[in-house]
């Protein structure tokens, strides 16, 4: 076997790689694209929902529009960054949800003893 021979075997072995390669990353491309869109149909759900109560809410006199907006500008800045959003574990405090699993058995455990 001559020098380019043995070349040829590492040049084909690169590329039976380079292929390989390339079908997983379309595999994860294709698998990613398929959990973005099931998020954005998820999130296009829930905002819905919102809306919904928000509007139901409104409508029964609840809070007026205004309140609303002034409640979630308070809530925006309460972390300390007015960025339009808020973090789970807010959302979890205000509402007194456990934060974790452990401390949610805790609470069923001592909702029973009662």
């Amino acid at each position: 076997m001559d020098m380019l021979d043995i070349m040829e075997l590492f040049d084909s072995d690169y590329d039976s790689i380079d292929r390989k390669v390339e079908k997983n990353t379309a595999i994860m491309a294709r698998s990613q694209a398929r959990n973005t869109k099931a998020l954005k149909n998820e999130i296009g759900s829930i905002t819905l929902i919102l809306l919904a109560l928000i509007k139901s809410l409104i409508d029964r006199g609840i809070f007026t529009h205004e309140e609303f907006c002034i409640i979630i500008k308070e809530l925006d800045v309460d972390d300390g960054i007015r960025d339009g959003k808020t973090s789970i574990n807010k959302l979890k405090s205000i509402l007194n949800f456990p934060k974790n699993k452990h401390n949610k058995r805790m609470i069923r455990k001592k909702s029973k003893k009662k």
